[in-house]
């Protein structure tokens, strides 16, 4: 009867760095986890092995403003919330290297309320460090999954052979949708605001998830050739797109006036693929 054995890493450790800007007095702060783990395989024990790692961002997170509140949060100015987030990993020299596996898959238009990313990869029958699973019947896995709330927000996943590119959209606000900034708008609210004695056109209500922390939930599994060897440098990059909203007006019609800032931070973290030859 096959049996699939899941193989703990040869090398297990983590790598992370935390970064803190000011944006016009809105504490944001972008920590990226990088959880990694090496695992190297051989057909049979006399060969060179090839070598699996695993990339699990589980614990980053961006946070639009540390002290839980946003520096504008009224009804005709909003921000600096979380607009989007990119996610690159890769190597800064790919040759011998391949992506096999990446996690979670692109969602609809809004996550569900708990989204699972998990990778669970076989690598076939064979040596794996001190472990062996040399007969036809079992072979060798990787496994890796956890699960964070990215309720109102979308994830898109696009991947190629060599890199890794993750986008996490918000996609929904209060009372509607949101692709853009100026989603913010509420035209529903001209009317009554009005006959209120308010100044038309209330910006839409975000979303908590907007305003607070967001755990990341990449993952990632590349694999070397058996000719590959020595120290290659694994890049993490994180784009965080943050924007602020204020209603302007031309006329009678109700307009948004948009700002967006990027926030990169960066983690470069050496592999030595012969540490667990």
């Amino acid at each position: 009867m096959d049996s699939t054995n899941v193989i703990s890493p040869e090398r297990a450790w983590t790598d992370q760095i935390s970064k803190i800007w000011d944006l016009e007095g809105q504490k944001v702060e972008v920590q990226i986890i990088a959880n990694l783990g090496l695992w190297t395989r051989r057909v049979d024990i006399a060969s060179k092995p090839e070598h699996f790692l695993l990339v699990s961002l589980k614990g980053s997170t961006v946070t639009p403003s540390l002290s839980g509140k946003l520096i504008y949060d009224e009804t005709d100015k909003r921000g600096w919330y979380t607009d989007s987030v990119e996610v690159e990993i890769y190597f800064d020299n790919p040759n011998g290297l391949i992506r096999v596996d990446d996690s979670p898959e692109t969602s609809g238009m809004v996550c569900s309320a708990t989204t699972t990313t998990s990778i669970d990869f076989n690598m076939g029958t064979g040596f794996f460090g001190e472990t062996s699973t040399g007969n036809v019947s079992a072979s060798g896995s990787i496994s890796s999954s956890w699960t964070e709330s990215l309720e109102d927000f979308r994830f898109v996943r696009v991947a190629s052979d060599i890199k890794v590119h993750h986008v996490l959209q918000l996609s929904a606000v209060k009372g509607g949708v949101y692709n853009t900034p100026t989603d913010l708008i509420d035209p529903t609210q001209f009317f009554s605001d009005v006959f209120s004695g308010h100044l038309p056109g209330k910006l839409k209500e975000l979303p908590a998830r907007a305003t607070s922390s967001i755990g990341l939930v990449s993952q990632a599994l590349f694999k070397s050739s058996r000719e590959m060897s020595g120290t290659r440098e694994l890049r993490i990059e994180i784009k965080y797109h943050l924007s602020c909203v204020e209603k302007t007006f031309q006329g009678v019609r109700v307009l948004a006036s948009p700002k967006m800032t990027t926030i990169a931070a960066q983690l470069y973290s050496p592999i030595d693929f012969g540490a667990v030859d």
